[in-house]
């Protein structure tokens, strides 16, 4: 009896055994189904055929120096040349560096000058004027050197009643020692003496300037047809004439800095006659 007791206790432990196997086994395999990553999703695992890479905020890329670059270049590009310089740079050295990077150099001109104005028929008169000048110019080398000129020129004689007042506005290139300037060129005048002269005129037109320089010497010569836009002055050669008046000039300079000797004439033809006029000016150069 008590043999059989033991054996029924001895099964009984065995079952118990095994049932907390089972359940320890479900257990575990519930925990590790649970940890598992969720299987991709259909579209994530078919897929577009692309890779795409992406880089990591904390690793650095091969890019980033040539990104670097072009963004200092896009700066320097857009930037003024002022702007690229130190900023604790003293007034006169910052002065010195900027015209260093310039490209483009101008320069303001002032030009006294005495002469004599001679009108066909009359005996003539002496003059005094004053030119009042801007020029720029490229310092980059290449053949051809673009160049600008603005000039205002007043003039008056001392024994007729008159003036004159010009204005043109010219730009061009030099190639080497020959350079052309074209513009617009206005003319404003009245010149009377012993009951002949020029009456009160407003002309405008095209002009174009040739000039040759050879060291500190150089010569110019230009034309200029102009047309009559207020006044009363009869057409060059008459009705039929392409236009009312017609100006050819010529100069020859030498600059001995810093100042600079001109020497100039020119003939102006209209319709009331042929005004001649003779200079000798000095260059004189404001900043």
């Amino acid at each position: 009896m008590v043999a059989l007791l033991l054996g029924l206790g001895v099964l009984g432990v065995a079952g118990a055994s095994e049932e907390a196997s089972e359940e320890a086994s479900e257990e575990a395999s519930e925990e590790a189904s649970e940890n598992d990553p969720p299987p991709a999703e259909a579209e994530e695992a078919e897929g577009d055929g692309w890779i795409t890479l992406e880089g990591h905020e904390g690793l650095p890329s091969a890019l980033d120096g040539f990104d670097q670059q072009a963004a200092e270049l896009s700066r320097e590009e857009s930037a003024r040349p002022e702007d690229l310089l130190p900023v604790d740079l003293p007034g006169p050295a910052r002065r010195a560096l900027l015209a260093e990077k310039a490209t483009v150099r101008a320069r303001w001109g002032l030009r006294p000058w005495a002469g004599a104005q001679v009108l066909e028929g009359t005996g003539g008169s002496a003059a005094l004027g004053l030119q009042l000048g801007h020029s720029w110019w490229s310092l980059v080398e290449r053949p051809l050197v673009p160049v600008g000129e603005s000039q205002l020129r007043l003039s008056a004689p001392l024994g007729a009643r008159g003036w004159s007042a010009a204005a043109d506005v010219t730009a061009g290139t030099w190639l080497g020692p020959v350079g052309l300037l074209l513009g617009p060129v206005a003319r404003a005048e009245r010149w009377v003496q012993e009951g002949a002269g020029l009456s009160p005129a407003l002309d405008l037109g095209p002009g174009a300037r040739l000039g040759l320089r050879a060291g500190k010497v150089g010569l110019s010569a230009g034309a200029a047809p102009l047309w009559t836009l207020a006044g009363d002055r009869p057409a060059l050669d008459g009705e039929d004439a392409l236009y009312d008046a017609f100006s050819v000039y010529g100069a020859a300079w030498l600059d001995v800095r810093p100042f600079a000797w001109r020497l100039s004439a020119e003939r102006r033809a209209t319709g009331e006659g042929v005004l001649w006029q003779a200079a000798l000016g000095l260059q004189l150069r404001i900043f």
